[in-house]
């Protein structure tokens, strides 16, 4: 069956039905779909996973936007902190688990820092869609209890040292934890973690409070976020 004539059928359908709304769909095999013009018969052209190619589609397309409908599918286990701290593809270790730093990643997929760079960078990429949900509780690889992608992870371990990540609209941040600074830590271009996180990555472990502290370009605390933490941080 050709797959153009499907496609454009189906898309007929969400046009009757509701012609206010374009149509996009999820599309994980992009060489084909270039090659064959599938993607093109599509209202808005997307993408699972695959960043690296929209410059690439975006010349072959006619002009318009590029959706990621499908993105980062990163892995991680909540707790569980594995040592060096670095960049894994389809790392597998003997516990089963994944390092919690959010550094590691499918065959298929990326971190989410590098969705992130594409779309801000890139004019005509409009959004992403994350597509593998908040909590699931039957995963799809064997003997995992819950799946490895999701936002929120159920396991929860202690690690002696461990790297805190934080996350802040401001060029620069300071990590406490039970009163004593970490210290400052400021973003940079050099990679797309350190575009977007601040990291400190040898904090040991204490029962209390952590806290963080914002500063504005000028170096002025400007905004702080703290929580308290009996168990793990």
């Amino acid at each position: 069956m050709n797959g153009n004539k499907v496609v454009t059928f189906l898309q007929d359908i969400c046009h009757r039905e509701d012609p206010t709304r374009p149509v996009t769909m999820g599309i994980d095999r992009i060489e084909n779909a270039l090659d064959n013009n599938f993607v093109s018969a599509v209202d808005i052209p997307d993408f699972n996973y695959k960043p690296a190619w929209y410059e690439k589609a975006n010349t072959r397309l006619p002009p318009g936007f590029i959706l990621g409908t499908e993105t980062a599918s990163t892995l991680s286990s909540r707790g569980v902190y594995k040592f060096p701290v670095v960049f894994y593809k389809n790392k597998v270790y003997d516990d089963n688990q994944s390092s919690s730093y959010d550094f590691e990643f499918c065959t298929w997929s990326q971190i989410p820092d590098d969705e992130f760079v594409k779309q801000d960078d890139l004019q005509y990429v409009l959004g992403e869609l994350y597509g593998q949900g908040l909590i699931i509780w039957v995963s799809p690889l064997y003997m995992t209890k819950s799946g490895h992608h999701t936002v929120l992870i159920l396991e929860s371990l202690i690690s002696p040292v461990c790297q805190k990540t934080g996350i802040t609209s401001y060029p620069s941040a300071e990590l406490f934890v039970n009163g004593r600074s970490m210290g400052k830590q400021v973003k940079n271009n050099g990679s797309s973690t350190s575009r977007y996180c601040l990291m400190w990555t040898d904090v040991k472990y204490k029962p209390g409070t952590i806290k963080v502290v914002a500063y504005d370009q000028s170096g002025k605390p400007v905004a702080q976020v703290w929580n308290h933490f009996s168990c793990h941080i």
